[in-house]
């Protein structure tokens, strides 16, 4: 494992003066990766013993997109030097080889990672990014449950009306070009996945698809692993999905209720 603190650190990877910000710790993790003797500025090679693609790390670099909390302190480690350098807390880099798991990341580093991870992901979903699940709560908790919190991605959602007392069966009122849905069918056709929900021939699934519904409509957001394994509407086609889906109520502009539907296949 290398280390860089020795006399002959390279001065690409030497700085005058910490400064904590988003550039900089790109700038720092592309220095420690050129600078390692161990990966010799192959991000394919620092990519691998992170645990990712080469395309990924490539794209973290060149875009400063979210890294990943454990991503970077795999990364870390394996490049020899401490999270509080790569922070932008210390101009210090060491081996942290011989460390506990846990040990070496003080308060101040945990917070800068939490706060790049939170900005990176706000620009993420404001380009349209697909959301995490996490994002999705997150969003309806802190913005009063408003449906214009997913306005900027907002077509990675199906939008169904709240099922009442009376209802035989789920209505969509929007499907987002993005959704999960829509992926599966090829398109966002509202009018052929309607004609699917209603021709839902296995009747337990039929009313668990109508209980659940219900149950959002009543404010209790509703997280399952779900098994598709029907006939594509109008044809032979059998389509086979295992996904996780939230449903969650929300509220529009002149305060009527919807369900948003965000789904997303098991990888």
């Amino acid at each position: 494992m290398a280390r860089f603190m020795d006399d002959d650190t390279p001065d690409r990877f030497k700085e005058n003066s910490p400064a904590v910000n988003n550039d900089d710790f790109f700038d720092r993790l592309k220095r420690a990766i050129d600078a390692s003797l161990k990966f010799h500025g192959s991000t394919e090679k620092a990519a691998k013993a992170g645990g990712r693609s080469q395309q990924y790390l490539d794209t973290v670099l060149a875009e400063k997109t979210e890294p990943g909390f454990f991503f970077v302190a795999q990364l870390a480690r394996e490049l020899g030097i401490s999270m509080n350098y790569l922070a932008g807390l210390t101009n210090e880099p060491f081996d942290i080889s011989s460390l506990m798991p846990g040990e070496g990341i003080d308060d101040a580093a945990l917070g800068f990672f939490n706060q790049i991870s939170n900005k990176l992901r706000g620009a993420a979903l404001k380009r349209g990014d697909e959301p995490t699940f996490h994002d999705v709560l997150e969003l309806w908790h802190t913005h009063g449950k408003r449906l214009s919190a997913y306005d900027s991605f907002i077509e990675w959602f199906d939008i169904y009306e709240v099922p009442d007392a009376a209802a035989g069966g789920i209505q969509l009122e929007r499907m987002g070009h993005k959704s999960l849905a829509a992926r599966t069918l090829g398109s966002a056709n509202l009018s052929t996945m309607q004609y699917a929900l209603d021709h839902v021939e296995d009747t337990g699934l039929k009313n668990s698809l109508l209980t659940a519904y219900r149950d959002a409509g009543n404010g209790k957001p509703i997280l399952t692993e779900e098994v598709l394994n029907v006939l594509a509407p109008g044809s032979d086609i059998k389509i086979e999905l295992e996904y996780l889906r939230l449903l969650i109520r929300v509220t529009d502009d002149s305060g009527e209720a919807r369900i948003l539907n965000y789904s997303q296949a098991f990888r």
